[in-house]
């Protein structure tokens, strides 16, 4: 049987401290995206990082039509 990607990460986490095991669990559990800016890391809701990630998206091929253009 194939190996699923939830598994993989699965087997990164069995070799931590426990105390690792709870704090990367209850980050994955509280819906929350880490988004670094700055050097800072926060916290964001899942939304708000699939909007960032669409604007940028669509920055990225205004760009890409753009040097079309010109």
């Amino acid at each position: 049987m194939p190996k699923r990607e939830s598994d993989e990460v699965i087997e990164k986490l069995m070799n931590l401290p426990i105390g690792v095991m709870e704090k990367v669990l209850e980050n994955a559990s509280s819906g929350l995206i880490p988004i670094e800016i700055d050097g800072i890391i926060y916290r964001i809701p899942k939304p708000i990082s699939d909007l960032i990630d669409s604007l940028y998206l669509m920055l990225k091929e205004g760009e890409v039509n753009e040097k079309k253009v010109d």
